[in-house]
């Protein structure tokens, strides 16, 4: 089935759909981080959370998925039988995973001794929860392969509202339990197993009514090729898996191995600025996955090329005027934070993982180009240099720089990543994000962020160092800045899906108006 003008309507309409789900759940993720978290707990209690959770139980599940997360994707189309349950297709997405948790589980258990003497001297709370990780893990593992089971159903609204909002709130949850003292710090530890099982049986419960899958497998289907095939991407996708899930989060591991726990307290509500940046992308993304894998397996590399410039185009759109909102306001915001001249001490750190997350996001499509190409054996040459390169410049610049060596790290390291990767598939493939409306865009942007430095430097001293004139001067260039580049946008139709969804809101609004008077 070849790729129609279509597909980009369906990009559009999903990708819309789940981007309500994520932003709604960044209210719910605000709240929690920059009112709950900075009130009521230490930096310390935020740093043992991003380390269990976000960081190591992250890191096992990409390597225990056994790349299932991409070959979900890419091999679909391959067994996608509407009439023959898609030849038990499901079946198999849930017992390699299960075979990989087994292995990497194993590891994980035996690396306790080498760890506790890594980060016994600074994060002992690290090295005490070190099995929470177990369950915790394999929670988060098959919560993730359920929701790209969806996801190549074209069906991402609901995994999505349960990511985004549903884990969110189970989030928030333990930490008001924490706060009121009903729940210990044991309790707080563990609690988080129960909010992400609760996520896995939900996606499942979805995916059943969806009718579509099946645990019969049919292995008449799986032909000498297809297995060849499966066998030699699983163990690329695994050796891969050792530098995108580990590359990551290597920048928080060190800080909590050099810093403590507490200085990874304040990295982490650097990092949750930041990442406010690439929620768009992750609506973006997972629709767009399968539209280029069909594309590849059709041979329709121009679908290819218009499928991840409207997707790069749309990120930075929007990644753009989050970037601003956040950069724009960061002495405000630290201003009414709770505790926050305490997380001050972050506000370069802001600034360099915001510029990271724009790029990156921007980029991240041509991670799937690659993966689902015949060349996609480069990708892990490039995760295995990211993983060596992050390590090198946290090693060198850390020491030097403490939390913002941390940051600059992980630009860099990104910066080599991505900037490498549109280089390869555009030599190799023809194809790339970059288009006119985007340089246009940046060229905008940087205009608008040198604009500000000068507000910022120029004006603002001249006002009362109060919260009054704070957030005066803050809202006036927010007003000013932001709004001018959302009103070019429109004006200069930079994206119609963008347009279009405006005119619709506001022909909406005016019908409401005209009813109700």
């Amino acid at each position: 089935m070849a790729p129609n003008g279509t597909d980009v309507g369906i990009i559009a309409r999903q990708s819309i759909k789940g981007t309500i789900a994520t932003y709604v759940g960044a209210v719910i993720g605000l709240l929690t981080t920059f009112v709950v978290q900075t009130k009521y707990l230490t930096p310390e209690e935020i740093g043992l959370k991003t380390v269990l959770v976000d960081t190591t139980a992250v890191m096992l599940v990409g390597l225990a998925q056994l790349g299932a997360s991409s070959s979900i994707i890419r091999f679909f189309p391959h067994f996608r039988d509407d009439r023959h349950a898609d030849h038990g297709f499901f079946f198999w997405t849930i017992v390699v995973p299960l075979l990989g948790f087994a292995l990497f589980g194993t590891a994980y258990v035996l690396a306790r001794d080498w760890v506790a003497e890594v980060f016994g001297a600074k994060s002992p709370l690290f090295v005490r929860y070190w099995y929470v990780v177990l369950p915790l893990s394999f929670a988060m593992l098959y919560q993730t392969v359920f929701e790209v089971n969806c996801n190549v159903l074209m069906r991402i609204v609901v995994p999505r509202m349960v990511r985004e909002v549903g884990l969110k709130l189970g989030s928030l949850v333990v930490y008001i339990l924490y706060a009121l003292g009903w729940i210990g710090i044991d309790g707080f530890a563990w609690s988080f197993c129960v909010v992400y099982g609760l996520a896995a049986l939900i996606n499942l419960a979805y995916l059943l009514t969806l009718k579509k899958i099946s645990l019969r497998p049919d292995f008449s289907h799986i032909t000498p090729q297809i297995r060849r095939t499966f066998l030699f991407y699983t163990l690329f996708a695994t050796a891969s898996a050792f530098g995108t899930a580990i590359a990551p989060s290597l920048s928080a591991l060190f800080v909590s191995a050099q810093l403590g726990l507490a200085f990874t307290g304040i990295y982490t509500i650097a990092t949750n600025m930041s990442q406010c940046i690439q929620m768009p992308y992750r609506s973006l993304g997972p629709i767009a996955q399968p539209i280029i894998s069909q594309a590849f397996k059709d041979g329709d590399y121009a679908h290819i090329n218009r499928t991840i410039q409207d997707v790069a185009l749309h990120q930075f759109v929007i990644g753009s005027v989050v970037f601003m909102g956040i950069w724009f306001n960061i002495d405000a915001i630290f201003r009414i934070l709770p505790n926050g001249q305490e997380y001050a001490q972050g506000k370069w750190v802001v600034l360099i993982l915001c510029v990271m997350q724009l790029f990156a996001s921007t980029m991240s499509v041509c991670i799937y180009v690659l993966n689902y190409s015949r060349y996609y054996y480069w990708s892990l040459l490039f995760t295995i240099g990211l993983t060596v390169v992050s390590v090198l410049l946290n090693n060198w610049l850390l020491p030097l720089w403490e939390m913002e060596g941390a940051a600059v790290a992980t630009l860099l390291a990104n910066l080599l990543y991505f900037g490498g990767m549109q280089l390869l598939i555009y030599r190799l493939l023809g194809t790339g994000v970059l288009s006119r409306n985007l340089l246009r865009l940046t060229g905008l942007f940087l205009l608008l962020c040198l604009l500000n430095a000068l507000w910022t430097h120029l004006l603002t001293p001249l006002l009362p160092d109060t919260l009054i004139c704070c957030l005066a001067d803050t809202a006036l260039r927010s007003i000013l800045l932001i709004g001018g580049c959302v009103v070019y946008i429109y004006r200069s139709a930079l994206s119609p899906q963008i347009n279009a969804l405006v005119d619709n809101t506001l022909r909406l609004l005016h019908i409401r108006k005209q009813n109700k008077s």
